[in-house]
């Protein structure tokens, strides 16, 4: 698990030596340094996605058209009868 050798393990006070893993510990082990910045490199982007969105939903944003949009939407008449 660790780097150290039984002597040097002895050399070290209890405060200094390593701890060893619990059962539970080696069964599922703490995430490691790269498993925490992937997990927060995803909060950051999904943040910054919802600013995004939120940036749309604002008083007095506009609206969002594209010209591809033209002629993609159609009204409907209908007949009433009386």
């Amino acid at each position: 698990m660790s780097a150290l050798n039984d002597r040097q393990r002895t050399d070290l006070t209890p405060r200094e030596r390593p701890a060893e893993l619990t059962d539970n510990e080696q069964k599922y082990p703490p995430p490691t340094l790269k498993d925490l910045q992937e997990e927060r490199l995803k909060k950051e982007r999904r943040a910054k996605q919802n600013r995004e969105g939120y940036r749309l939903l604002r008083k007095n944003s506009g609206v969002a058209w594209d010209p591809s949009f033209d002629g993609a939407f159609g009204v409907w008449e209908w007949e009433v009868k009386e």
